[in-house]
């Protein structure tokens, strides 16, 4: 009931004119002009926190990804109409700003069965509507401003050229991914009115265009980790991965097999493969990996110096230490909450597909590490995926041709469940941490138990539970 009545409070419409930032005000005058109205979703689940997690490369808006309940705290929303039967001829041009800004109302909380989020309708007025009978695409970006080296959607695309390749956002050297979306739709005009068909095969319907997380996420909820191994305490717990890729490309939308369908899944959507190894796999004599999430174990069992404590002395980092605090970096006061003697590191993922070469020479797609002070590494754990059905499920990949334009294929899964590809929205997990508000339900992973670490894959993001707000 808590959580309907926090939606029932957000219920307020936003309209936004095709090219006018501003909202549309009922008494500004158009309200008989003819018009045309589509309404634009970012997909997600709950509300933007005030949550402050920086890193090198990141802005202070970035939101760390504490959960299987994915929030959305993006500030600008792109919006590009293009004439799918004029050779792609940009009509309509649009910059939402304020998107997540509750104060504004710029845009409306929804809930649809099981999908959240947030939504605004657009609005078409004058020479921006839509001809009679034709099909057009619109498409969206959603992200946080400053973020991927400042980059704007649709820079180079204006109203009257045609859309000649395919929009992409690239990590600038020493950054990280961040929070970002982007979806299309195709838009029919019937009798005057904007619509849209889920698949080619049902009705029209009124007109939404969703946006989905083109990141991939990640993250590790651990419990009684080891103070000391082989006689050397442990300072850090890391997870690396041998998959890299700069850019994201936002395309690869629709489902080959049926245009009309603008939500498949599995897509890997990077490209820019990177070799800047910054870490190394256990064994290795050479950089071969990259860093995913560092826990400095210091900052949640603080002792003498920079080292973390063993209070109890009974071997593990855990609840049985007095010392225990959330690492202050992480913790914004009430931004997340976690089961006493618990770590926890995360990261958002550019996608990226593993390749048969990689698959034969059975390279793991995470390991994760536990390294003495000065970085040796005294204990590895490699992840694996044990769900065969999503293992041998198709996979879709989305790549440039040498114009950039995207290129689209599907085809077989050959992972294996050491070896595994990096999806578009889906989250990848160790340990279980449902919700951020509510904790007696979570399952942190035990690294005294056992030596096989399984890596749980969130296709589409699911949230388990939505978050109840109070």
């Amino acid at each position: 009931m808590k959580q309907l009545l926090f939606y029932s409070l957000l219920l307020s419409s936003a309209f936004i004119a095709c090219n006018d930032d501003g909202l549309e005000r009922p008494d500004n005058g158009r309200a008989e002009e003819p018009s045309q109205t589509f309404t634009f979703r970012i997909e997600s689940v709950g509300e933007a926190q005030d949550i402050y997690f920086t890193r090198a490369g990141e802005t202070a808006e970035s939101r760390p990804v504490f959960s299987m309940s994915p929030k959305q705290t993006i500030d600008r929303v792109d919006i590009l109409i293009v004439d799918e039967e004029n050779a792609g001829m940009v009509v309509c041009k649009k910059t939402i700003t304020g998107w997540s800004n509750t104060d504004t109302q710029t845009s409306r909380a929804y809930i649809d069965g099981k999908t959240f989020g947030r939504e605004a309708d657009v609005i078409l007025i004058g020479n921006e509507i839509l001809e009679e009978g034709k099909t057009y695409i619109a498409y969206g970006v959603g992200y946080h401003t400053g973020s991927y080296g400042n980059y704007t959607a649709f820079a180079d695309a204006s109203v009257g050229s045609p859309l000649g390749k395919a929009e992409i956002a690239t990590i600038p050297s020493g950054s990280y991914a961040q929070e970002i979306f982007a979806g299309a739709e195709l838009l029919h005009v019937e009798d005057g009115k904007l619509l849209t068909r889920p698949t080619s095969d049902a009705q029209l319907e009124d007109a939404v265009v969703t946006a989905r997380r083109q990141v991939a996420g990640t993250y590790g909820y651990f419990t009684r980790v080891p103070a000391v191994v082989d006689g050397k305490a442990v300072h850090t717990l890391r997870l690396v991965t041998t998959l890299r890729n700069r850019s994201l490309i936002f395309g690869g939308f629709r489902s080959l097999e049926d245009p009309e369908n603008f939500n498949i899944t599995r897509v890997v959507n990077g490209t820019g493969v990177r070799t800047d190894f910054d870490a190394q796999l256990a064994g290795s004599e050479q950089p071969d990996a990259f860093i995913v999430y560092e826990v400095n174990l210091a900052a949640w069992f603080p002792g003498e110096g920079d080292e973390p404590a063993d209070t109890n002395g009974d071997g593990y980092l855990d609840a049985g230490d007095t010392n225990w605090q959330i690492d202050p970096s992480l913790h914004a006061e009430g931004a997340v909450k976690l089961a006493k003697g618990t770590v926890f590191g995360n990261s958002y993922l550019v996608p990226v597909a593993v390749s048969e070469a990689e698959i034969e020479a059975g390279r793991p797609t995470f390991q994760l590490q536990l390294l003495d002070r000065e970085g040796n590494i005294l204990r590895h754990l490699t992840p694996i995926v044990r769900d065969e059905e999503e293992l041998s499920a198709t996979r879709t990949i989305v790549s440039l041709d040498d114009r950039g334009r995207a290129i689209v294929t599907t085809g077989d899964n050959p992972e294996t469940a050491l070896t595994y590809s990096i999806y578009r929205n889906n989250i990848y997990t160790l340990g279980d941490k449902n919700s951020d508000q509510i904790y007696g339900e979570d399952e942190p992973l035990d690294l005294s138990a056992g030596s096989i670490l399984v890596m749980d894959v969130n296709p589409e993001w699911e949230a388990l539970e939505a978050i109840i707000f109070y």
